[in-house]
């Protein structure tokens, strides 16, 4: 059986493994994005975003540390994702009103 290196032949098709995965983990918060903007905030908890916020500071740390490219790319997409969440569920709370 073959390993994970073996498989990816070099550090381009590695690096394009993580970026692959970056942009599956940052891009699936923009359906929860979109939920607030149509049905407020409210369902969602403050200590799951704040939790999440300091748990992606800390991935691009780490990031910045091993100077991984594809880990800090998708955080920094990531934080400010959900620092726009924040700033909405803040903002509306409350579903908006239909006529």
């Amino acid at each position: 059986m073959h390993s994970f290196t073996t498989l990816l032949h070099g550090p381009s098709q590695i690096r394009l493994l993580g970026y692959i995965a970056a942009c599956c983990t940052t891009f699936s918060f923009i359906p929860q994005i979109s939920k607030i903007r149509k049905q407020g905030g409210k369902d969602l908890s403050w200590g799951m975003l704040g939790i999440y916020f300091v748990g992606l500071n800390l991935w691009l740390v780490y990031g910045f540390i091993l100077r991984a490219a594809p880990i800090i790319v998708a955080n920094v997409v990531s934080i400010l994702l959900v620092g726009f969440a924040i700033f909405m569920k803040a903002k509306f709370s409350e579903p908006p009103a239909t006529d």
